[in-house]
């Protein structure tokens, strides 16, 4: 099951034996194709047990063990994603 921030962005995955896993809205939309009911994922990051259960921040994820890719990191404040469209300034 997919996890949703405040802004309806995914920001995670609840897997089948309870893990939450917990990544930034960029790294859930690269990997989204991973992020599906059914589909067998590895994941690598800080694991934290709790009382109410295990959270992985992640770190690296793909199909298998062998295929893990590294998360991107953010990117930098003020940058557009590749392909948006950006304002031109006015002209007084």
């Amino acid at each position: 099951m997919l996890l949703h921030g405040p802004a309806s962005d995914v920001n995670g995955a609840l897997l089948d034996d309870g893990t939450l896993l917990r990544m930034p809205p960029h790294v859930a939309s690269q990997f989204a194709s991973l992020l599906v009911p059914g589909q067998t994922i590895a994941v690598q990051g800080w694991l934290l047990n709790t009382a109410f259960g295990r959270v992985i921040a992640v770190e690296a994820i793909g199909p298998s063990p062998a295929q893990m890719t590294t998360a991107a990191p953010p990117p930098p404040p003020g940058t557009a994603p590749i392909g948006a469209t950006l304002a031109q300034p006015s002209r007084p």
